[in-house]
């Protein structure tokens, strides 16, 4: 390391840059590599004695620098982007180092290190797979001996830098494709083996969760005929409903199908985008697709590290690899709603109603069968209804045979009844004139239900005139006892 006040020699910098190289080459995660070249470029240039250096590593993206890394800084860790122009443009588009004096010094970068002795600021850049990845910035102190000296020194901790990041974006892709889909399998098995759709969202979500690199995942999901996408899961609390697909960037994101990606600063960004984001400052947003219908978002974000494109694609293709178990979800609870509101339905008519399975067992009865017929639930499950043990008569008088009896006919034939009139007595009941309509429900080709109805109906007008061969109904009162 460089003494305290000693003008550099090669002895001194030839041993710093051994240091950091060791230090950058222990093949740790990104953000470790990050913090080790800030650290490593504070470390290049000459400071007073017991005072710590500052450096700022900034990534490039798009027409600005992001803050990525710092080491010593006295700002808040949040600042917004560097526009590229003037000489970071420059540093950037010649690969070299540059020496700013102060009133060169952008105000932004320029209140980063408030408080030191400096009047001038070393730029160095940093090269990637021989692509820029982003600069250095490091202020020197006024009563630096040796300042180009210092440049020289901050060049080739970029260079070390630029090779130790190539390593390690690498290492960082290979670490979040390997995690991700090591927790795919462990995602479809717990959201298939939950209890409910919201159970397997949270499971779904709480995996997503733990892919290095994401410090906020989110699922909005369709729900029925309702407006909007509706929050199913989130990893931390979300003061948001559902999402208004005609706000914002994600709203734009579900409308247009296409993968978004913003900065939570972005002037585009809404009210509601902002609650998304929360805390986190990138946003990552993946609509869940089923041929032309959106039926949900994907939210992943990131407090410092924005996305990249090989995030993008790794959040595609996770999303994608989901989207027939989020599909699955959803009609899931699709066909609960529709369950209970049939139910509903079924519980709340007046008519007596009766449903068999293809067997013939009778597996569910409301409250105006168990009325009419005077038999519990409970009762009418074990003994079932209309069967051998009840008595039933046509409007002739004639007993009506088992086989031609609902449901017993309509499961053999598949053919419904309807409107047949008969006098019904239940086991150690009184008789009934009912109406009795029944009627196979099918699944695909397949019968799967006879649901029967039936209600109280007067008994027939006596004409004084009926066909050779019939009897007269046992009872003729209009109570119909």
């Amino acid at each position: 390391m460089r003494l305290q006040s000693e003008p550099i020699t090669s002895t001194h910098g030839l041993a710093l840059l051994l240091k950091a190289a060791r230090t950058l080459n222990d093949g740790d995660p990104l953000d470790v590599v990050l913090e080790e070249v800030a650290s490593a470029a504070a470390k290049s240039v000459w400071r007073p004695p017991g005072e710590t250096g500052a450096a700022t590593v900034w990534k490039l993206r798009g027409s600005e620098l992001l803050l990525e890394a710092e080491f010593g800084g006295t700002a808040p860790t949040v600042t917004p982007g560097l526009p590229v122009e003037g000489q970071f443009q420059e540093v950037l588009a010649a690969r070299r180092t540059l020496l700013l004096g102060l009133r060169d010094v952008p105000a932004d970068l320029r209140s980063r290190y408030g408080g030191r002795r400096w009047r001038r600021v070393g730029l160095a850049p940093l090269i990637s797979y021989g692509k820029p990845f982003g600069l250095l910035s490091v202020p020197v102190e006024d009563a630096s001996p040796d300042p180009e000296a210092d440049l020289e020194m901050l060049g080739g901790v970029a260079d070390l830098g630029g090779l130790a990041l190539a390593a390690a974006t690498e290492f960082d892709l290979e670490l979040r494709l390997a995690v991700a889909f090591e927790l795919l399998p462990q995602m479809i098995a717990g959201a298939s083996g939950a209890e409910d759709s919201h159970e397997a969202a949270t499971v779904v979500v709480n995996r997503v969760g733990e892919v290095p690199g994401i410090d906020r995942a989110i699922l909005f999901m369709k729900e029925g005929s309702k407006r909007g996408l509706w929050i199913k899961a989130s990893t931390e609390p979300v003061n948001l409903l559902l999402v208004e697909q005609d706000e914002g960037l994600v709203a734009r994101a579900v409308r247009e199908r296409r993968i978004a990606v913003f900065d939570r600063d972005d002037a585009a960004c809404s009210e509601q985008d902002a609650v998304i984001a929360g805390d986190t400052r990138h946003v990552l947003a993946v609509p869940v697709a089923v041929a032309a219908d959106v039926i949900g978002i994907f939210i992943v974000a990131s407090r410092l590290r924005p996305f990249s494109a090989a995030d993008i694609q790794i959040a595609s293709v996770l999303v994608s690899a989901l989207t027939g178990l989020l599909e699955g979800m959803r009609l899931r609870d699709e066909l609960s709603e529709a369950k209970r509101t049939l139910r509903s339905f079924y519980h709340g008519l007046a008519c007596g109603a009766v449903t068999h399975d293809s067997r013939g067992r009778l597996i569910d009865a409301n409250w105006a069968a168990e009325n009419l017929t005077g038999m519990p639930l409970k009762r009418m499950t074990k003994e079932g209804i209309f069967g051998p043990d009840w008595s039933m008569e046509g409007e002739n008088g004639m007993a009506i045979p088992l086989p031609l009896r609902p449901p017993e006919s309509v499961l053999k034939s598949g053919r419904p009844v309807q409107g047949l009139r008969a006098r019904v007595t239940p086991p150690g009941g009184q008789p009934r004139w009912l109406r009795i309509d029944s009627r196979a429900i099918e699944e695909g080709s397949r019968l799967k239900w006879v649901v029967t109805t039936f209600f109280e109906s007067p008994p027939p007008v006596l004409t004084g005139k009926r066909r050779a061969g019939s009897a007269v109904p046992k009872t003729s009162r209009g109570d119909g006892s």
